[in-house]
């Protein structure tokens, strides 16, 4: 049987990189929303993401010539296009005729799936996985470490995400957090990570990986389950998610739904 899922978390699933309250001004992350599209600039600066796609066939160069521009001005090398199945088929043609090409740099995958889950997860015994939030300097380098090794982050990009640790830390301290982030350690070594973007409507999961040496052992599912008591102890209890091939079949055994499917394609500017 089909499990339902509220439309304000289906929407969350899907728009969840260019939704939900402004980032802080200090990290350094932009938005751009528009009738046709919507961009996000990260930190990071080839990391940005296209999406909300709305445009027909027809308007598709000139919202990308738009984009292009954005980038261009502000140093930006590359962007993720999200293609979802709210995108006219003729539209998503264009794009690849443009230019565009499967995303494959990591931490993003070519295909991602929209999720959701508005029920405890199945997540089993799991309490030999300790999970806490990042509360220091070194909790921030310690997750970035692991973030690195777990999915193979370029040399530039690594960087970036240094870059924005003593601002996140002080937004936290302020009670002004835009991601929180977890790590989850066996026997005091640390060997996951998992990122949450607070909603209204619920919980984004914004990443999580664990290091290979430490999978199969139920730390993915740790973080998750961490995760969903931090959303029952808000008030909002749904988890949304954009899952690769490999978090995938682990999220369908804790229970969460796919809400849409989405390509991801490369637009080098």
């Amino acid at each position: 049987m089909a499990i339902a899922i509220s439309e304000a978390v289906r929407a969350q699933a899907e728009d969840a990189f260019w939704t939900g309250p402004e980032p802080p001004r200090e990290l350094g992350i932009e938005r751009v929303t528009t009738p046709r599209y919507a961009l996000t600039m990260m930190s990071v600066p080839s990391w940005n993401m296209v999406g909300r796609l709305r445009f027909e066939a027809a308007e598709t160069e000139a919202a990308v010539a738009e984009v292009r521009a954005t980038l261009r001005a502000r140093g930006r090398p590359q962007a993720a296009w999200l293609v979802g199945p709210r995108t006219p088929p003729d539209a998503r043609r264009r794009l690849v005729e443009l230019g565009m090409t499967p995303y494959t740099d990591p931490p993003l995958e070519p295909h991602s799936s929209c999720m959701a889950l508005e029920r405890p997860p199945d997540a089993g015994a799991v309490d030999h996985v300790v999970v806490t939030r990042c509360e220091t300097l070194e909790d921030f380098e310690t997750a970035a470490q692991v973030t690195i090794e777990a999915f193979g982050i370029p040399e530039e990009a690594q960087r970036g995400m240094r870059t924005t640790f003593e601002t996140r830390l002080e937004l936290q301290r302020e009670g002004r957090p835009f991601v929180w982030e977890y790590l989850a350690a066996i026997d005091g070594e640390a060997v996951g990570f998992g990122r949450a973007r607070m909603f209204d409507t619920g919980i984004n999961l914004m990443g999580a990986g664990v290091l290979p040496h430490a999978r199969g052992q139920g730390v993915y599912r740790a973080l998750v389950a961490a995760r969903w008591e931090e959303a029952v102890a808000r008030g909002t209890p749904a988890l949304t998610v954009q899952a690769g091939a490999m978090s995938r079949p682990v999220l369908e055994q804790l229970g969460f739904v796919t809400v849409a499917e989405v390509d991801v394609l490369c637009d080098r500017v």
